[in-house]
């Protein structure tokens, strides 16, 4: 086989369509194909699976503009050529609405790209739905987060562990603190995050660090109450573990607390002051009745009583522990010397309200009576904030491990990665721990060199404006490089300094070559391409673009394109691309070029990075427009010289054309027509079949043709009515001398049809009544000879032979007349007919004459049609009763076949009898025509005229070929349809 030739255009086209063929079923990303009307006419695999289509047939011909949301934006479609959103499919909804059955009902997140092509619509899409929920997962985890963080009264810091080689505690690394650690430490915010503790405090005590280091290294959360000699305050702390040596210390200030207790012990004078003044609940209980001996301001807060509801009275008869159990377990303790500190109850408020709080306890002596101190710090909004943050990051840590997107979190003060989701090891190989590991230069080092810069400036914009995207190649752990988009956000603090990076990165490998397989098509398509970045350079152009214009790659990119072609400043072009640009809309023109003469349709698309140009010469086209023009112009010298009446109604009825002939009928000038609407100036046509047939061509765009009467004249016409580019094109043309004639000739018909009528009744009343006389005749002569045959001569006697057999004739034509008769004026069962049964009965009732004859007769296989069987077993019987009578001198042979010819079915009838000369042929069919003797073949004449008769009153025709000794072929059609 030769190779096809690869510069050949046809092989080149072949080439280019495979390759888009390849693009469209490969491709990612969802694509729908609708041609100009809308309708769809073909679906990518992707986009099926997308929008959950069982199938392409279920949705093939269905209107994109049925769509509210594309059908709201179809002005803007259509004016820009391109419109992108972002919207939800709800499944459920075209369920419900029966446009298609999606296999799996649900409401899924969209970003969609619909387009105007030279064939129609193309619309692309890509489920969002996860990218979406991620975010917004994320978004909500960190708002929730940082609107707790940022709320609480308690001192919040997060920090990291610094061991030293024998994994001993050394130091910590403050990551964040909230505000409340602002005012509880009086260390700010920005001088301590990033910094390590002994940098910042002059003491830190090693017993911190290793509780701290107890929390990390066992995983498990403590409480304890601890000096910080540093700042010089007393603290209850609440530590608990989190990943990658990180902890969380809650602090709440007890340095007021422990002032007490010290004042009890050295002066009570001192020790009152201090429990009226401070701010968390402290009671003195004596231990002997349990009675309430003293309360302070914030307790009576807290419980929402009164002092003089509460003192005298016992926490059991006020219930205000709903636990009191609970209660007495702990006061046993302290009755027993041991120290009771920060113990969580429950306590009950008069309103019936249930808070958390921690409860410490101390025996103390008080008026030489052992007395109980109790104190209560609320800790419930704590609580609550802790399990709404727990919620969260269990929410969170659910959708990172199930995204397919890979979420890192950079810490950018301390330049560690804190959190790598675990699906990053489908993305570059590597697990989450080894990607947190090998660190940020590491990372960096496995962007490709050529695309680490585009990271970077992302990374900026994201600093500056809090969000970037950037798409980049990015080294597996395979060594082969893939395509990766990352999507940047950066958190803040509260100085608007960046202190985190969230970046959520996806494989866009596939995306990308299936962008390069459709770079390689835009290299190949028959359409000039280039593009502009927003300072007019040359950003690229493809080789059919150089090719036309006789310009090299090289030599163009970089430059800007009116330096280069500065001739083409201030043209149509030239002002086209800007107010696309200015605009931001996309444009399509025609252009003559001044660097090659050539006409171009030229379409402009605007973007943010600058702007696209497709265009291909057009120069053939013009000039055939003009021609075009030049026909138009001789089209309407022949309209307006036409006698038919021929006008143009636009969408709105607006008369648009007339020509001479309509407006003259009316008795006005055209002139006076255009720009007036129909219905208005003739009403009276509304609601007839003019206004239906006009509303069907404007609605459905097909041609219709109908006859209507004008009273303005008293004229027929017939109109036809064509959908056009304005709306209607109407033609007229007058019939009323047709239809003068055609009622002329209704009533000849009708006349003849009633002298038919009475021939036909005559026929049968005469057939009928000369049958009784004949046969009366018959018998008398019949009688004479038999009485008288021997009394008269042999003259008389071959005289009354002559006389009875004539009657005996006339009597079987008379029979025949009425039986010819009969077959237009009885009604007929129409039944389907088998002809194979036909073709039996008839040679059944010819059964003897065949076997007098020792006819042959064979025939094949034959159809069923719709009619009279007793008509079409009549038919076959007449001809070849026929063909036995006027056989030659050989066997008579006869054969019957058929064949289907469109509509009907044909048969003939073969015979090798003694055949007809040309001139008779025309005379067969004649009823009582005969072309032997009665003495050299019996009959009446009328055995072919019944069966045309049969045969036109089914709507067939019969005709015969023939020839003198050599046989005759009878034909005849049935209409398959009655």
């Amino acid at each position: 086989m030769d190779e096809p030739n690869k510069n050949d255009e046809n092989y080149q086209a072949r080439q280019i369509n495979a390759n888009f063929e390849e693009i469209f079923y490969q491709s990612p990303i969802g694509i729908f194909c609708y041609d100009k009307n809308g309708r769809l006419t073909n679906a990518n695999n992707s986009a099926l699976n997308i929008t959950r289509i069982p199938k392409l047939d279920d949705v093939l011909g269905t209107n994109l503009f049925d769509n509210p949301l594309i059908a709201s934006k179809k002005e803007e479609l259509h004016e820009n050529r391109l419109i992108r959103f972002q919207d939800s499919l709800d499944l459920i909804k075209i369920n419900e609405r029966n446009i298609y059955n999606p296999l799996e009902p649900k409401l899924i997140d969209i970003d969609w790209t619909v387009s105007v092509t030279d064939s129609g619509y193309l619309i692309q899409i890509q489920d969002i739905t996860d990218n979406k929920k991620n975010v917004e997962t994320i978004k909500e985890y960190e708002a929730t987060y940082r609107g707790l963080f940022e709320s609480l009264d308690e001192a919040i810091q997060i920090c990291e562990l610094v061991f030293d080689d024998e994994e001993h505690p050394i130091d910590n690394i403050i990551l964040d603190v909230n505000p409340a650690y602002e005012k509880q430490t009086g260390l700010k915010r920005e001088e301590v995050i990033g910094r390590n503790i002994k940098s910042i405090l002059p003491i830190v005590e090693q017993i911190w660090l290793d509780r701290y280091g107890e929390v990390v290294c066992e995983g498990k959360s403590m409480h304890f109450e601890e000096y910080n000699e540093g700042i010089n305050r007393w603290f209850d702390v609440h530590a608990t573990p989190l990943k990658d040596n990180k902890f969380s210390a809650v602090f709440t200030d007890i340095t007021e607390r422990k002032k007490i207790e010290e004042a009890l012990k050295s002066n009570q004078e001192l020790f009152k002051k201090t429990f009226d003044s401070v701010s968390f609940a402290v009671s003195i209980v004596r231990v002997s009745d349990n009675q309430i001996i003293d309360i302070n301001e914030a307790y009576l807060r807290m419980i929402e009583y009164n002092k003089e509801e509460v003192v005298g009275h016992t926490a059991k008869e006020l219930q205000v522990f709903p636990n009191y159990e609970e209660r007495e377990k702990i006061a046993r303790l302290a009755h027993d010397g041991k120290q009771v500190r920060n113990q969580e109850i429950d306590v009950r408020t008069k309103s019936g309200k249930i808070l958390r709080a921690l409860f410490s306890v101390d025996l103390i002596n008080f008026d030489n009576q052992p007395h109980f101190l109790g104190s209560l710090i609320n800790i419930t909004d704590r609580k609550k904030a802790e399990e709404a943050v727990r919620r969260s990051e269990e929410r969170l840590s659910a959708v990172l491990d199930n995204t397919r997107d890979v979420i890192v979190s950079f810490n950018l003060k301390t330049g560690v990665y804190e959190f790598v989701s675990p699906s990053v090891v489908d993305l570059v190989g590597y697990s989450s721990d080894e990607f947190i590991n090998m660190g940020a230069e590491t990372a960096l080092e496995m962007i490709h060199p050529d695309d680490v810069i585009l990271l970077q400036e992302a990374r900026a914009r994201a600093n500056e404006i809090g969000y970037a995207e950037v798409e980049y190649r990015q080294l597996h752990k395979n060594r082969e490089y893939i395509w990766v988009s990352n999507s940047i956000s950066v958190q803040k603090d509260s100085s608007g300094k960046a202190i985190y990076r969230i970046s959520s990165l996806r494989d866009i490998t596939e995306r990308k070559k299936a962008e390069m397989k459709a770079r390689n098509i835009l290299e190949n398509i028959s359409e000039n391409y280039s593009e502009f970045d927003n300072k007019w350079h040359f950003v690229d152009v493809n080789n059919k673009m150089q090719e036309e214009f006789g310009i090299k790659r090289d030599d163009v990119i970089g430059k800007v394109v009116w330096e280069l072609f500065p001739q083409t400043v201030g043209n149509k072009q030239y002002k086209e691309f800007h107010r696309a640009k200015k605009e931001n809309i996309s444009i399509r023109f025609e252009s003559k070029s001044l660097l090659d003469n050539k006409w171009y349709e030229i379409n402009a698309y605007p973007h943010p990075e600058g702007l696209s140009v497709y265009s291909h010469d057009i120069t053939r086209r013009k000039k055939a427009e003009i021609e075009l023009m030049r026909s138009k112009e001789k089209i309407f010298e022949i309209m307006e010289s036409i006698q038919d009446n021929l006008y143009v109604l636009d969408y709105e009825w607006n008369y648009v054309y007339i020509n001479k002939q309509s407006a003259s009928a009316i008795g006005v000038e055209p002139q006076d027509f255009i720009g007036q609407n129909h219905w208005k100036m003739f009403p009276q046509y509304m609601g007839t079949v003019l206004e239906d047939n006009f509303r069907e061509v404007m609605e459905k765009r097909e041609v219709r043709r109908f006859e209507i009467y004008s009273p303005y004249n008293n004229n027929w016409f017939i109109v036809s009515v064509y959908p056009s580019e304005e709306g209607i094109t109407v033609l007229g043309s007058n019939i009323t001398e047709r239809k003068n004639i055609e009622e002329d000739l209704q009533i000849t018909m009708d006349e003849l049809k009633r002298s038919n009528n009475e021939l036909k009744q005559f026929a049968y009343v005469t057939s009928h009544d000369l049958r009784e006389p004949l046969r009366m005749i018959t018998s008398f002569l019949q009688l004479l000879e038999r009485r008288y045959k021997d009394q008269l001569d042999k003259d008389a006697n071959e005289f009354i032979d002559f006389a009875v057999n004539g009657a005996k004739r006339l009597d079987a034509m008379t029979n025949a007349l009425l039986q010819y008769s009969k077959i237009t004026s009885e009604k007929r069962e129409v039944i389907p007919v088998d002809f194979e049964d036909v073709l039996k009965h008839a040679l059944t009732n010819l059964k003897i004459q065949i076997e007098e004859n020792n006819a042959i007769i064979t025939h094949d296989p034959l159809p069923t049609i719709m009619g009279n069987e007793k008509l079409k077993v009549q038919l076959f019987q007449n001809i070849i009763a026929n063909a036995i009578k006027y056989r030659g001198h050989e066997t008579p042979k006869i054969h019957i076949s058929s064949s289907k010819e469109k509509n009907q079915y044909l048969f003939s009838i073969k015979d090798n009898g003694i055949g007809i000369s040309n001139k008779h042929l025309e005379k067969i069919f004649t009823i009582f025509q005969r072309l032997h003797t009665n003495e050299e073949y019996e009959g009446t004449g009328i055995g072919l005229a019944i069966a045309q008769k049969i045969v036109h009153q089914q709507g067939g025709q019969i005709w015969a070929e023939s020839e003198l000794e050599k046989g005759t072929i009878f034909y005849f059609t049935i209409p398959i349809k009655p």
